[in-house]
């Protein structure tokens, strides 16, 4: 498996794959990588695939902000947090409920 130019054996564990050096920019490439996944192997919609680019960029952006860069500082709580914040900022349940 290949993503923003690492590769990686497909059967170990995300949380145990060696991810290069906290960069900013490696979230962005693995966000771009997954998309190109949905759009070519799961054939979504533009329209979704949009709504979907829109959601992970504002939540890659908030990780960002936050000091977390590496993939493997992603843990539950920190979505929870996340969730927290949309929630604070006066979003619909609907509204955050779509990106989970």
């Amino acid at each position: 498996m290949n993503f923003a130019g690492a590769t990686y054996p497909s059967n170990e564990p995300l949380s145990r794959r060696s991810w290069p050096e906290g960069r900013p920019e490696l979230l962005d490439r693995l966000l771009d990588a997954f998309l190109n996944y949905l759009s070519i192997e799961c054939g979504l919609s533009s329209n979704t695939l949009s709504a979907y680019r829109r959601d992970l960029r504002e939540f890659v952006g908030w990780l960002q902000n936050q000091g977390l860069v590496r993939p493997q500082q992603v843990e539950p709580g920190v979505v929870q947090r996340h969730l927290v914040a949309l929630h604070e900022r006066g979003l619909a349940v609907a509204s955050i409920a779509r990106p989970i």
